[in-house]
């Protein structure tokens, strides 16, 4: 999977969480991230944020 739309708004929200969780689990850096992928240091952020953001909503709904 080395495939990231570099467009956040083409992203379903299952895609933001998968790049989440592939940043969390498979590297070291948010700089390593962002040139695996292709993207800007910004870009990545904002897809790891978006995705972060994601998970945490479908995790606290599954506790209700």
């Amino acid at each position: 999977m080395k495939h990231i739309h570099k467009c956040i708004a083409e992203r379903t929200e299952q895609d933001l969480i998968l790049n989440f969780l592939d940043y969390f689990n498979n590297f070291l850096s948010i700089e390593r991230f962002a040139e695996y992928y292709g993207l800007k240091r910004f870009e990545a952020l904002m897809v790891i944020n978006a995705g972060r953001e994601a998970h945490e909503k479908t995790v606290t709904e599954g506790k209700k």
